[in-house]
């Protein structure tokens, strides 16, 4: 189970608002599709708030910015319970997976880090999101204890 985000597609529609390809992948499954186009840096600020609370919460839920679709996480030790929700993609609605946790926070680590990076030297590379994204990911990498250069 990985955070996927293809930073080639990433573009910015009026010189703040960063939009691209992001997604859940699960084995060769992408939810709420392999193509689904979103305000990255709004998703990426959202799903590091939440991951940061699974220090003190067992459930938390990420959200899309541009549709219904979401994923339920429920902490069962250090593996955790994916429940999608939502009609689209390769994996239905209500479809439930057990994952490795810390595999799917480092691979939000790494998608923070490539935004980040994407964004250099770009006007959006300025916006408040990223900001707010570099600090989750600061707490993240602390919490789970993933070595990361920022």
């Amino acid at each position: 189970m990985k955070v996927y985000l293809d930073v080639q597609s990433i573009q910015s529609l009026n010189g703040s608002t960063i939009t691209g390809i992001i997604n859940v992948e699960h084995n060769g499954l992408h939810f709420p599709g392999a193509s689904w186009n979103d305000i990255v840096d709004g998703v990426m600020e959202i799903w590091g708030a939440q991951l940061t609370r699974l220090h003190g919460v067992d459930r938390i839920e990420l959200i899309f910015m541009d549709g219904p679709q979401r994923i339920k996480i429920t902490r069962v030790d250090k593996n955790a319970l994916f429940h999608f929700v939502g009609q689209s993609g390769d994996l239905p609605d209500g479809t439930v997976v057990e994952a490795n946790l810390r595999e799917f926070v480092s691979s939000y680590l790494v998608a923070a880090r490539e935004l980040i990076n994407h964004s250099k030297g770009e006007i959006y590379g300025q916006s408040a999101s990223i900001d707010y994204i570099r600090g989750h990911m600061k707490v993240l990498s602390a919490h789970w204890k993933i070595r990361f250069l920022f």
